[in-house]
């Protein structure tokens, strides 16, 4: 029988600021809580991931700082600088290598301590992109003003769209300027930014075999990836490619349709995001999305909304944190969840989540 993994642990913690709070506090809290979600304790895993950005972290190879309380002290450790959602990847692959049973992947931003847009600038090549400031949400901005021209879309539903996420019962009210940042995108289209952490524990079909954790679990049944060209001009205007591909290869490794997912978590620091996610996975045509979250009675993102706050880095290992944690009391049988990476959303990781554990990977 091939190897399996399934998610049987997770915790996730957002902080509108944490200037008192140190990061390494910050980290051992929710992994400790993820521990303790499993019902297992920090012997009982042989393997941690890491998904953290140096630049955001404030110093070189941070894992040296952030590694011990992450839990992997004397444990097989190794890091991913892509997102979360890269980072529960690799932690899945690990264990369907049959060399781990049971892993935990960690993922967080304190942005609370940094100006994410200087960061952002050291990943521009020198020359050209970065005396132009080629960064987010400029480049962003540059891909919706496109989008806006060719499908002749009017920019007051990225109002719309901002304004429906943003006004969802129990969504905390954040002050949302209307001034531009950059045409067509004003900064109430942005989802606010707070510091978080997440940990989700991921467990082998052996590893049930051998003991009983605290909840039934979440198998994990596909996964997808897919990186675009580092210049937007060289990635076309078609919408996200690399989105299409990664949510493609995920349904086809999960063995399931896009009618089948029951609950859809994507990408939405901004309205623009999340209506190109949408268009990218296949729920809305292109230069249809804004209509599609609007009219079609489809509550996207309904169990992790980015508009009551958004961690940066880590959103993707958040978004699955929260989905895990309200679909084991719901009817919901089957996740997409997205993660995306790169200035622009250059590259997209998905991955499918399923309360069975037949078909797929």
């Amino acid at each position: 029988m091939a190897p399996s993994a399934a998610i049987v642990g997770t915790a996730c913690t957002t902080w509108l600021t944490c200037q008192d709070k140190r990061l390494e506090e910050m980290i051992f809290e929710t992994a400790q809580a993820a521990l303790q979600d499993a019902g297992i304790g920090r012997d009982d895993i042989d393997n941690v991931v890491l998904a953290a950005s140096d630049e955001l972290d404030g110093r070189s190879i941070s894992s040296m700082l952030t590694a011990m309380p992450a839990g992997a002290l004397l444990k097989d450790e190794v890091k991913v600088t892509d997102s979360g959602l890269h980072g529960l990847i690799l932690g899945t692959l690990r264990i369907l290598s049959g060399l781990y049973d049971i892993g935990m992947v960690v993922s967080w931003s304190k942005v609370s301590e940094c100006r994410p847009s200087q960061v952002w600038r050291g990943a521009l090549e020198p020359f050209f992109s970065r005396d132009v400031g080629a960064i987010d949400p400029l480049l962003s901005a540059a891909h919706a003003a496109r989008y806006v021209a060719d499908y002749g879309i009017d920019v007051s539903l990225l109002d719309a769209v901002a304004n429906r996420m943003r006004n969802r019962p129990g969504t905390p009210d954040f002050d949302a300027a209307p001034t531009y940042l950059a045409y067509p995108l004003k900064a109430s289209h942005f989802a606010p930014t707070v510091d978080g952490v997440a940990a989700v524990v991921i467990a082998s079909s052996q590893a049930f075999a051998q003991r009983r954790f605290a909840h039934q679990p979440m198998w994990i049944r596909g996964m997808g990836w897919d990186t675009d060209a580092y210049y937007l001009g060289q990635r076309g205007w078609d919408g996200w490619k690399s989105l299409r591909i990664a949510s493609r290869l995920a349904l086809e490794r999960a063995g399931i349709s896009l009618s089948s997912v029951d609950v859809v978590g994507l990408e939405d620091i901004s309205s623009f995001e999340l209506i190109m996610g949408v268009e990218a996975i296949g729920l809305a045509d292109q230069g249809h999305g804004a209509e599609w979250i609007l009219d079609s009675g489809y509550s996207i993102n309904s169990l992790a909304n980015g508009f009551g706050g958004y961690p940066p880095f880590c959103a993707g290992l958040w978004r699955i944190s929260r989905i895990t944690q309200a679909m084991r009391s719901s009817g919901a049988q089957h996740a997409l969840v997205q993660g995306r990476t790169g200035q622009g959303a250059q590259g997209h990781a998905v991955v499918v989540l399923s309360q069975k554990s037949e078909g797929g990977m």
